[in-house]
């Protein structure tokens, strides 16, 4: 069967648990890059549109539903030292919140409407940083 997730969303669990999908590809960061791949072959425009699809996805699971965010770079927000979770560990200077923003928007669209986020599990940044500057934190949990 169909299994693409990216910016949508599935049940399981009797539709008790939903998984919502992000946008893949992503190099993260807060500039919308590959412009010419994302229109041609996944129709999105840009990071709004990106952000709208996502909340969409949300939108369409019960609001008493809990949310497994699938996403290919993690959300904005999760720190910006080369050791964070989507710290940016290249570039010069190195640092800075390299987590995707649209992913961010659509978290935080689904706690405001209710619904519990669960988990997000993306899997872009390696535990090894770059040049040997150490390892990233690989867990991060957020209070509500």
């Amino acid at each position: 069967g169909n299994h693409e997730i990216s910016q949508e969303s599935r049940s399981e669990s009797r539709n008790s648990v939903h998984v919502v999908g992000g946008r893949p590809f992503s190099w993260g960061g807060p500039r919308w890059k590959h412009s010419h791949f994302y229109r041609y072959y996944l129709k999105v425009a840009n990071m709004q549109h990106s952000s709208e699809l996502m909340c969409k996805a949300v939108d369409s699971t019960s609001e008493r539903s809990s949310l497994i965010f699938l996403a290919h770079n993690g959300p904005s927000g999760l720190g910006s030292k080369v050791s964070d979770i989507c710290g940016k560990d290249f570039g010069d200077p190195p640092g800075g919140d390299f987590g995707d923003p649209d992913l961010r928007t659509a978290i935080e669209h689904a706690k405001d409407s209710g619904r519990n986020v669960a988990l997000v599990v993306f899997g872009h940044m390696h535990e090894n940083l770059l040049n040997g500057q150490g390892k990233r934190s690989m867990i991060v949990c957020e209070n509500e």
